[in-house]
């Protein structure tokens, strides 16, 4: 019965729904809605999600230290 009573709130909980997505999500720190029917289609997703954001990152390694043509290894 709990279940039926909540149902009125339906309205609601899709309204906080809808807030918790456009005001928290923001460009630095978005969040991604992933369907996860299935879950081939879901790690794809993320994967690619991950992948996308890296590459627009494009990060680098930081420059070394030491002058690293002066090391030998024998």
């Amino acid at each position: 019965m709990a279940d039926v009573t909540e149902r009125k709130l339906w309205n609601e909980y899709q309204k906080a729904y809808e807030d918790a997505l456009t005001k928290c999500s923001t460009k630095w720190a978005a969040w991604y809605i992933v369907p996860s029917n299935h879950k081939w289609y879901r790690n794809w997703m993320v994967a690619r999600t991950i992948l996308e954001k890296l590459e627009s990152l494009d990060p680098k390694y930081p420059p070394p230290k030491v002058d690293l043509s002066k090391i030998r290894i024998k």
